[in-house]
């Protein structure tokens, strides 16, 4: 693992294309006042959860947190928040 950003394939699916619970989805999450970050979780060799790294971001996050959608997307959230370990909920080591 290292701390650069990793390629994000789009899906350059627009609005008009998206399947109706695809399409609602992404009303609530661009709409909503609070700031969401997807996270596909990494783990160890021994299934404890060690970062994350940020898939996408809806525009409150960029607003309410400061940090462009372009640099969180693909980040790492150790580099990107500038802590290690980062964030993590403890509940994502109990899987």
């Amino acid at each position: 693992m290292n701390g650069n950003k990793i390629n994000r394939a789009t899906s350059g699916l627009s609005n008009e294309t998206l399947p109706g619970g695809e399409l609602s989805f992404h009303s609530l999450f661009t709409a909503m006042t609070e700031g969401v970050a997807v996270h596909q979780m990494l783990y160890d060799e021994t299934g404890k959860a060690v970062d994350y790294i940020i898939m996408d971001v809806n525009p409150s996050f960029e607003k309410n947190l400061g940090i462009p959608a372009d640099k969180a997307k693909g980040a790492y959230a150790s580099k990107l928040y500038g802590l290690t370990p980062p964030p993590i909920s403890r509940s994502m080591n109990k899987f």
